[in-house]
């Protein structure tokens, strides 16, 4: 996907960090209770708050604005979970 995009500036070497696993591996890492739906629920909550998170840098008279993730995804079917972090 990448090799379509035409990344700018400080963009054009950085690299996302992407996690794949799923919400009940997640669940265990933290150490919630694997097996309640309302702790899975939680997870997933939380997630979906941080892909709601912008951030806007300023460094002399250049500013920046990006989201925290730069992309998430779930399946309810298997479980399975993929969140990209943002590189800047």
């Amino acid at each position: 996907l990448r090799l379509f995009l035409e990344p700018k500036w400080e963009a054009v070497t950085a690299d996302a960090m992407v996690v794949k696993g799923s919400y009940r591996a997640l669940a265990k890492e933290i150490g919630a209770e694997v097996d309640s739906g309302g702790a899975l629920k939680h997870i997933q909550d939380c997630i979906e708050r941080l892909w709601k998170v912008s951030i806007i840098a300023q460094n002399g008279r250049k500013r920046q604005g990006f989201r925290l993730l730069s992309e998430y995804a779930s399946d309810e079917a298997d479980g399975r979970l993929y969140v990209a972090l943002n590189p800047l």
